[in-house]
């Protein structure tokens, strides 16, 4: 009997050798990563996105630094603060001389404006679950919220520009706990619950904190630090205290001609990374401040947000343990007060694409080394069920 007849009579059979070819499909599109339309995941290698406020571009680059990309690079003013939708395949950024809040796809395809109007927005946080976004305004003391496609603006928590307040500038937010967290020009740190009530002050005494993130395992919260002293005197730190604000720390003194700006955490990888918008780097070091690591040195020109896409640690995993910072002998200068008139004081956000530890220089960078594996476990997995689909019809034709 024919191939042919063999197919024409034994429809059963037939049957059974298109369901060993489509299991191999199936098979061979898992190995290979390959997904339905419209989902997501987490970029395999690991990604920062950050705003650029003097090439007006938003980019991203691997973990360690390598394989920079253009993702926005029209229609930009000033983009300051940014966060990540990675599950919804968006970013969301602030441009504080527009006054948009505005988003576009994890390449940067598809910008859409989503509120204008705004005096000068700068932090922005994603409640991706509660389906909000929050931004705080330097120019009218606001705090507000959206949807997460723009519709239904509100007033959260309106402070004023100057005493007992100060204008707020970086936001983030604590879905476990219903807390939103800022910080302000007069060198406050603040939160509220999720409904705008019970506003509290949790550090005072500093200068110009400008970004905050959370470790909302080690109940920490981190913030950098601008002290202005001048054109090479500016003192740059990033901190952290307790979320009730006890327990303060320098963890990072950047010292004079510095001026670090966004921030963003990978808790279980025990890392943070940050923005230097006087320096031009993009930076990384341990979350007790040691290691400190450039990045990103050149193509930069007033980084100031800063993001990262973070897939979920393994099961059972736990955060990289800390060690305790080496306290700082050296007083810190008396810093000059900032001058409220004329030109505000430019501050903002930043965000990170976060996967396994970057590829070493032995290894091929952007995930390639995955890629390759996966391939050839995809290949292998077809080779072996088409070869299985082959013997069985050999069989059943020459009975």
């Amino acid at each position: 009997m024919s191939p042919f007849q063999a197919l024409t009579v034994r429809p059963r059979r037939t049957f059974v050798i298109l369901g060993i070819l489509a299991l191999a499909a199936l098979v061979a599109a898992v190995m290979l990563g390959v997904r339905p339309p419209g989902t997501t995941q987490a970029s395999p290698s690991g990604k920062i996105y950050w705003t650029d406020s003097g090439t007006h571009k938003i980019q991203r680059a691997n973990l360690d630094g390598t394989g920079v990309e253009d993702l926005v690079t029209t229609g930009l003013t000033s983009p300051a603060g940014l966060a990540l939708d990675v599950s919804g395949g968006k970013m969301y950024w602030t441009d504080r001389v527009t006054g948009k809040i505005q988003r576009a796809n994890l390449d940067g395809t598809v910008v859409e404006d989503l509120v204008t109007g705004l005096g000068r927005p700068i932090g922005i946080a994603v409640d991706v679950s509660g389906g909000k976004m929050y931004w705080a305004d330097n120019a009218t003391g606001k705090i507000q919220r959206a949807s997460l496609d723009g519709t239904s603006v509100e007033d959260f928590v309106l402070l004023t520009c100057g005493p007992p307040s100060g204008c707020p500038y970086g936001a983030e937010l604590d879905v476990s706990e219903g807390k939103l967290y800022w910080t302000t020009l007069l060198g406050d740190i603040q939160r509220a619950n999720l409904d705008g009530s019970a506003v509290e002050i949790l550090v005072t005494g500093l200068t110009a904190p400008t970004d905050i993130a959370l470790d909302v395992d080690g109940t920490k919260m981190y913030w950098t630090h601008s002290i202005p002293g001048g054109t090479t005197q500016q003192l740059g730190h990033i901190e952290r205290a307790n979320f009730d604000g006890s327990g303060f720390q320098v963890v990072v003194n950047k010292g004079q001609g510095s001026d670090p700006r966004g921030i963003a955490l990978d808790v279980h990888k025990g890392k943070m990374y940050w923005t230097d918008s006087r320096t031009n780097k993009i930076q990384r070091a341990d979350l007790d401040g040691f290691g400190v690591e450039d990045l990103v040195t050149t193509g930069l020109s007033s980084p100031i947000g800063i993001a990262l896409d973070i897939p979920e640690p393994p099961p059972g995993s736990t955060p990289k343990p800390t060690r305790t910072p080496i306290p700082t002998l050296t007083p810190i200068p008396t810093p000059t007060p900032f001058d409220f008139g004329g030109t505000p004081v430019v501050v903002g956000g930043i965000s990170v694409d976060l996967d396994e530890s970057p590829p070493s220089a032995a290894q091929p960078s952007g995930g390639s080394a995955g890629l390759l594996a996966g391939t050839t476990a995809g290949v292998a997995a077809i080779v072996t069920a088409l070869g299985g689909a082959a013997w069985y019809a050999r069989r059943r034709w020459l009975r």
